[in-house]
């Protein structure tokens, strides 16, 4: 059977990412496509090239960096939601609403690309043990873009350009950023490459029910937030199983928090293992027929497309 993970987006909760891939590997359930998102994609790269204890000591070396300090991502920590809520932040920090209106980001996109460069060097999709693919959307033609071959770091940069925060990657005739909004959890990717078991891990998180403030850019950012969180459960609907580690107590900036991450991620995995061995054992042929007509859907849709 060919089992495929989706590692979802949510900032500094990716790394919860770590664990749980950890705790599958333990419990040997071997998995042969990794599709990641955002956080997700860096986490399911940085798995395959340098394993689990690898991977941490490269995230926790860079976060303790003069480099990353310097990035300007700390304006951000005070939204619990997502990146794009954060744009409100900076304006708050006294970034002006001139620059939100005549620049296409709020922070340098050099700083981005040269992180994500110290986390996977000049290494390819070809370099990992496992099939990957990383999800970015395409402002231009409004699809999503699955990398899928060729080098990481742009690959990994497109995947992770929040909107409006880092400038989205100019390349082929696209425009590529994030791929959150339109496949926080890349379960698409997977069903593209017929996986025949799909497990999606959803550190997103969720409202915290506080709307602090009601001025017109508080709203439309909330509005946004609440329809990619939805579109995301319609989209976690096609997964197999869903692993859902909480992370309620963590903010999508508290990058500093990374055993408390790594510890939810394996933990709620180990807890689900029962439940996804029954989910793999029952897994049958109605099941595979389902699947292949939604693949059917899809390709027809033309919802996505490969770089």
């Amino acid at each position: 059977m060919k089992i495929g993970i989706a590692l979802g987006g949510g900032g500094a909760r990716g790394i919860a990412h770590f664990g749980v891939l950890r705790a599958l590997e333990e419990a040997g359930i071997k998995f042969s496509l990794v599709a990641g998102t955002s956080a997700g994609s860096l986490a399911g790269a940085m798995y395959g090239l340098y394993g689990y204890e690898g991977a941490l000591e490269l995230v926790e070396r860079i976060v303790k960096s003069e480099r990353y300090r310097k990035m300007g991502l700390r304006y951000l920590d005070r939204s619990r939601e997502s990146g794009r809520s954060g744009v409100l932040t900076f304006i708050k920090e006294g970034i002006t609403y001139t620059k939100a209106l005549t620049t296409r980001a709020l922070l340098s996109g050099e700083d981005l690309m040269t992180i994500v460069g110290d986390l996977v060097g000049e290494k390819s999709f070809e370099d990992l043990p496992y099939n990957f693919s990383a999800v970015a959307l395409d402002l231009v033609k409004g699809k999503d873009v699955i990398f899928s071959r060729g080098p990481l770091r742009d690959a990994l940069y497109s995947s992770s350009a929040i909107p409006g925060i880092f400038p989205p990657l100019e390349k082929d005739g696209r425009l590529l950023v994030d791929g959150g909004p339109t496949a926080l959890v890349p379960i698409e990717a997977l069903i593209l490459q017929e996986a025949d078991f799909i497990i999606a891990v959803d550190v997103s998180g969720g409202p915290d029910g506080n709307l602090n403030g009601t001025n017109a850019v508080e709203i439309v950012l909330r509005a946004e937030g609440i329809a990619t969180r939805k579109l995301s459960q319609l989209i976690l609907s096609f997964a197999d199983f869903v692993i859902r580690p909480d992370l309620a107590d963590m903010s999508w900036m508290h990058f500093e928090k990374v055993p408390f991450a790594v510890e939810r991620g394996y933990a709620e995995a180990m807890k689900s293992l029962d439940s996804l061995r029954s989910a793999l054992r029952k897994h049958g042929f109605i099941k595979k027929l389902y699947r292949k007509s939604v693949l059917k859907r899809l390709k027809l849709s033309r919802f996505s497309e490969y770089a």
